[in-house]
């Protein structure tokens, strides 16, 4: 038979204390409404980040002795510096205490902040720094003065949630943190920038399309500007301008922060950009982000970028290495998972990425990739040949529109008819799309036979202008 639940009170002292060797138990709970003289001492509390532990004014903390299963001990209420030993006990909170404000992470936007890393600012709209986590955020925002008239922001339920306590001087409903992703470049780098972007170097704050330029047409080519592109495809890009900024009187190697409310479209630096490109990328790219286009000029690690599973509007990824530079893909898993089929990306471009095909290889493919119409590799993407890469043309994107792949070193006959037979296999039935493009380009894959000879018919029947060159 289950034991009869008990309701343990002690009476108060006239500070409000509970008074040890006077706890009482009852069989129903008291109205202390009526009941003023009395408080409830109870085997558990409910842990909140507002509340504290009771003590008294000789700094005592409360304590009950509990059994085994838990249960309250009759008369064993009692004070003491330190827990006690040896015995099981809960300790008494201060359960009538301040409560708390939950406050999220908003955006200039009024838009929640996914994550982080994020620029931090006050109440009163001043910049203050940079914070990578949630315990940064909030050692640097109670360090602010204005910041410390609102009260003391303690961590949340999560990584981008906060309480303060509940006090007549709380008049705030939120704090501000936008996500960011820097750069390292050389001097007065050219940057694309959004409309609600903030974007600091030095002692520098740009705000916004302030002293942006948009480029000189809305042709994907012209903000680009990858010569197979502008030769090949001038197919618009979905909007009407997009806008470069110069990084003037920013000094070589000086971090470049891009502080951004997840709506811009496009991401990246322009293709002649002063110094050929960036030296390192970091950070979180913004949510609603559909372009991405990076030129480099040192080795880049693209698996510093935090959130490429948060990029669902994302349809073009061009990484160029034309600068001499060497993107570093060695962590695939961290983001080919945000390209995939899931969404609507239809263009990658390895521009001279000096990537081990290896790497890009084992994650381009048809089936992480159904929607990719335009895939190019540059030169060296397949490392010192094409031999022992063949198979791959039997499981890479299928593509409709181009496909271009470099090699410095002419192919042997049996690795070049391989892989155009192994194209031929994967584009059976595609008919390719858009006039001014339908092109193969497999360069140096010229050591041709009669062997290839059927599949390479094939594909110029449907449309195709297959190139060996």
């Amino acid at each position: 038979m289950a034991q009869k639940q008990r309701y343990f009170y002690a009476n108060k002292d006239r500070d409000g204390f509970p008074v040890p060797g006077t706890m009482m138990s009852f069989d129903r709970p008291l109205n202390l409404n009526k009941v003023t003289n009395k408080i409830e001492i109870k085997n558990s509390y409910p842990v909140l980040p507002c509340q504290t532990v009771l003590r008294n004014k000789r700094g005592l903390r409360y304590f009950v002795e509990v059994d085994d299963y838990g249960d309250i001990i009759p008369n064993r209420l009692f004070t003491a510096l330190y827990p006690p030993r040896n015995i099981k006990y809960v300790e008494i909170l201060n359960i009538v205490g301040t409560p708390c404000v939950t406050l999220s992470m908003k955006n200039f936007l009024s838009t929640d902040t996914p994550g982080y890393p994020v620029g931090v600012w006050n109440t009163a709209g001043t910049y203050l720094g940079t914070a990578a986590n949630q315990s940064d955020y909030i050692t640097l925002w109670n360090s602010d003065v204005t910041n410390q008239a609102q009260g003391t922001l303690l961590p949340g339920s999560t990584s981008t949630e906060f309480y303060i306590a509940d006090t007549p001087s709380v008049t705030i409903s939120f704090v501000r943190g936008l996500r960011y992703y820097r750069y390292t470049g050389p001097a007065s780098l050219q940057i694309f920038v959004g409309l609600n972007d903030i974007i600091k170097y030095g002692s520098t704050t740009n705000t916004g399309l302030a002293n942006a330029v948009p480029t000189n047409s809305d042709t994907r080519a012209e903000w680009n500007r990858a010569v197979w592109d502008v030769a090949r495809n001038n197919t618009k890009i979905p909007t009407t301008t997009v806008y470069v900024l110069t990084c003037t009187g920013n000094p070589d190697s000086t971090p470049i922060f891009v502080f951004h409310n997840e709506d811009s479209e496009y991401v990246g630096v322009k293709y002649f950009s002063p110094g050929a490109g960036i030296y390192s990328l970091e950070g979180a790219f913004p949510t609603d982000v559909k372009a991405i286009s990076m030129r480099i000029s040192q080795t880049v690690n693209f698996n510093l970028i935090n959130n490429w599973t948060e990029l669902t509007s994302l349809w073009s990824f061009y990484p160029v290495g034309a600068g001499g530079g060497i993107w570093n893909f060695s962590n695939s898993a961290n983001w080919p998972t945000a390209l995939n089929g899931s969404q609507q990306i239809t263009q990658v471009y390895f521009g001279q990425t000096y990537v081990p095909f290896a790497t890009v290889g084992t994650f381009m493919t048809q089936a992480n990739y159904p929607n990719v119409s335009e895939l190019v590799f540059g030169s060296n993407s397949f490392g010192a040949t094409y031999v022992g890469q063949e198979g791959w043309f039997l499981t890479m994107p299928k593509v409709t529109k181009y496909l271009s792949g470099f090699q410095n070193t002419v192919a042997p006959t049996a690795t070049s008819d391989t892989i155009w037979n192994n194209v031929a296999t994967t584009l059976t039935g595609i008919v390719p799309v858009i006039t001014s493009q339908k092109q193969l380009r497999i360069g140096n894959t010229s050591a041709v036979s009669a062997a290839s000879l059927v599949s390479r018919t094939y594909l110029a029947a449907q449309g195709w202008t297959v190139t060996l060159t």
